[in-house]
């Protein structure tokens, strides 16, 4: 199920009761609703958000276009992420798709949490961004562990792109397998086992000028 609860005049939404709990005056109180009510909800209130994500969906009466990630109780041990797609006035659970080094594109599904999307994000690294993380790299240093730890360190901008259809020319992989790739610092050791793309070859090939970075990546 899904939560809300109404303070000063504007609609709260939640994944969880006990998050919206702690927020609400005592003669407020939560409620539950349907994900996919969710429109004749919003309908109501000229103001709504989402409390998780502190995203404005609708504000003065006007809806925000755009498609927000709502994650929610689904069932007792399990959770799911649903878009609120404000445009096409819908509700599905997306693709996450991400254009990668080689230039075509990947798609994850069945994401539970949220916050696996900032892991995820490493798909659509540019070969800059690995060029950089690599320079930035101490020299006895691993390079799968500087990704691992650019990723939990730095405030990636989202790569990805929301679909609520998997594009004809995407290929659709398993996220579980990329998340503890990155957790066991073996990032590299997926994107050539079942992308068939070497990091390393990319960053020689994009000619970056730094003779003596790209000899210490030829003796990697």
């Amino acid at each position: 199920m899904s939560y809300y609860t109404i303070k000063n005049n504007t609609l709260v939404l939640s994944g969880w009761s006990e998050v919206l709990e702690k927020e609400v005056l005592e003669k407020e109180s939560v409620h539950f609703f349907d994900v996919f009510e969710v429109f004749e909800l919003m309908d109501k209130f000229n103001d709504v958000v989402i409390f998780d994500s502190k995203k404005v969906i609708k504000k003065s009466g006007v809806l925000i276009i755009d498609k927000f990630l709502f994650q929610t109780e689904w069932s007792l041990f399990n959770e799911k992420i649903f878009a609120i797609d404000t445009e096409d006035l819908d509700i599905y659970e997306p693709f996450y798709i991400f254009t990668a080094l080689d230039k075509n594109q990947y798609a994850f599904s069945d994401i539970q949490d949220v916050c696996d999307l900032e892991y995820l994000n490493v798909l659509g690294l540019s070969v800059k961004e690995f060029y950089w993380i690599y320079r930035h790299a101490a020299q006895d240093t691993n390079f799968d562990c500087c990704i691992s730890n650019y990723i939990q360190k730095q405030t990636i901008e989202n790569k990805y792109t929301i679909s609520d259809l998997l594009p004809s020319d995407c290929e659709l992989i398993d996220h579980t397998e990329l998340l503890e790739s990155i957790e066991c610092e073996r990032t590299t050791d997926f994107f050539e086992s079942e992308l068939g793309i070497n990091i390393f070859e990319e960053i020689i090939d994009a000619d970056f000028e730094d003779i003596d970075l790209i000899e210490k990546i030829r003796k990697s």
